[in-house]
């Protein structure tokens, strides 16, 4: 169970241990958290079990299932009511409208299919942070509620972002002109994603696929006052992945030294126990070393 994505959250304080997080875990199971009459949550179990733990850390799930109701099918069935209201001679007002729809609404939910989600997350008891295997921020906050409402506590917060627009744009910058020094040894640049914000305009951007990083245009966007808003990177050879400066997030992770053939069975209990060693090893190293070059 590799992620391929990571939303970063950082503990308020370490008074939580593993055990009680564990201990919460195990006598929640089988709680379920209503979000509305169409959507829920409860936990998800790994491998049969309500946790995993190995190397100072806990791996748990989050099972989101909402019902899926067309917008068409809730349109078809009120013409549909409301037609045989107004064969009898009788109009319908905006109020009895209303009710009508919420009628439809309820009498379909009834018969809804659910979709279903599962989101993980795992805590470094070492280090005091969460990660949410997510690459949607509104996914993680989600994830992150819905465990508080569960658990009853989870005092984190998202990484601040500090100044990593402007610091992976000075590595940026420092790659166009071949000074090499001013990007951290063990960190490089890839050419996979890069976006481009305008310092002054947030919502102007540029995004760039495959693109020769030391390029006129990329240049031409770089002296106009854009600033990096994601970018990919390579650490120290082992892991690739594209870093947004706007929420301190990894995004397409990819665990360069681990055969794809490995990842095939990745619920597998064997697998797991392989997994997640090496994936919690190496964040633990990287995360440290991103938290430590972009504050």
């Amino acid at each position: 169970m590799l992620f391929k994505n990571a939303f970063i959250y950082i503990f308020d304080n370490n008074q939580i241990t593993q055990n009680d997080i564990e201990n919460v875990i195990n006598s929640n199971t089988d709680r379920l958290i209503k979000i509305s009459e169409i959507e829920d949550c409860s936990l998800s179990k790994i491998v049969n079990q309500p946790f995993y733990s190995a190397n100072k850390c806990t791996l748990f799930g989050l099972e989101r299932r909402k019902k899926i109701i067309p917008p068409s099918a809730i349109k078809k069935e009120l013409e549909k009511r409301s037609s045989i209201v107004e064969a009898g001679g009788k109009k319908i007002s905006k109020k009895e409208k209303r009710i009508l729809k919420e009628s439809v609404i309820n009498d379909l939910i009834r018969v809804a299919l659910d979709r279903i989600t599962i989101i993980y997350g795992y805590i470094d008891f070492k280090n005091n942070y969460l990660l949410v295997s997510t690459p949607s921020r509104t996914n993680a906050d989600f994830f992150v509620d819905c465990i508080r409402g569960i658990i009853g506590s989870l005092p984190v917060t998202p990484v601040i972002q500090g100044n990593a627009a402007e610091i992976l744009t000075s590595w940026l910058k420092s790659k166009n002109l071949g000074l090499d020094d001013v990007i951290p040894n063990d960190f490089t640049i890839l050419d996979n994603i890069l976006e481009l914000v305008d310092n002054r305009k947030n919502c102007n951007k540029v995004l760039f696929y495959n693109q020769e990083l030391t390029s006129s245009e990329v240049i031409k966007h770089l002296h106009n006052s854009k600033l990096v808003s994601k970018i990919s990177l390579s650490w120290d050879d082992k892991i690739q992945f594209s870093l947004s400066t706007d929420n301190i997030n990894l995004t397409k992770i990819k665990f360069i030294n681990i055969e794809e053939e490995q990842e095939k069975n990745s619920d597998d209990a064997t697998q797991i126990d392989s997994d997640f060693a090496i994936m919690t090893s190496e964040f633990r190293a990287l995360i440290g070393r991103i938290l430590e070059e972009i504050k």
